[in-house]
């Protein structure tokens, strides 16, 4: 139904288009996650610029994975 953003003093709804058909279910949350975090890893976690992360980046991100046009974000082993 949308996206939740909730800090420590704010509440910000971002809603979303219904999503009729989806190639894939498999990671669009990761998707958004990640893009959203590697976002703000340089700057301050201020409401604002999370609310930002996610309409501009992770958002976008998770419906890539959605439509198929970027692959789910997956873990690879490392070899020790």
């Amino acid at each position: 139904h949308g996206v939740h953003v909730v800090s420590s003093k704010n509440y910000t709804y971002i809603p979303i288009a219904l999503i009729e058909q989806a190639a894939t279910l498999n990671g669009p949350g990761d998707a958004l996650a990640g893009a959203v975090i590697a976002q703000l890893s340089p700057h301050n976690l201020s409401h604002d610029t999370l609310v930002n992360a996610v309409k501009q980046f992770g958002l976008p991100a998770a419906q890539a994975v959605l439509d198929n046009r970027s692959a789910a974000p997956r873990l690879e082993p490392v070899n020790a």
